[in-house]
């Protein structure tokens, strides 16, 4: 005979889970300074649903700035930007897992050129509920 466990979702208590996303938000920004050698300003988390997010302001140099908002060459500053996260990636992921015990999917990089920010997205797998 074959016993099946059901699978419950992680709670987290509400101070617990903003803590966590601030260790997560300095970490990102800890390793894009690493990676890029701009630290960017205040790092943000924030956890909807299966989605991770990080926002961190000013983390594009001037030049990227412009190139991000050019049609002609958003596209390319958003390739060498997704490189450049993903080469830390996997630090990131183990620290999400570690942080908010569950499973992360993919990776999703944005631009935003208006404040020269960097905005990630991660899914994730059994994502913990804040209670």
């Amino acid at each position: 005979m074959v016993q099946v466990q059901s699978v419950m979702t992680p709670t987290l208590e509400a101070p617990d889970t903003d803590l966590r996303l601030q260790q997560l938000a300095a970490f990102f920004a800890q390793q894009w300074q690493t990676v890029h050698g701009r630290s960017g300003i205040d790092p943000s988390a924030r956890l909807a649903g299966n989605t991770l997010t990080i926002t961190l302001i000013q983390a594009l140099l001037d030049a990227e700035t412009v190139m991000a908002s050019d049609p002609d060459h958003a596209s390319s500053i958003l390739r060498q930007v997704t490189h450049e996260v993903d080469s830390f990636y996997p630090q990131f992921a183990h620290q999400i897992e570690r942080l908010l015990h569950c499973h992360v999917g993919a990776l999703h990089v944005e631009l935003l050129p208006a404040s020269s920010a960097i905005r990630v997205h991660v899914q994730l797998r059994d994502a913990p509920r804040p209670i």
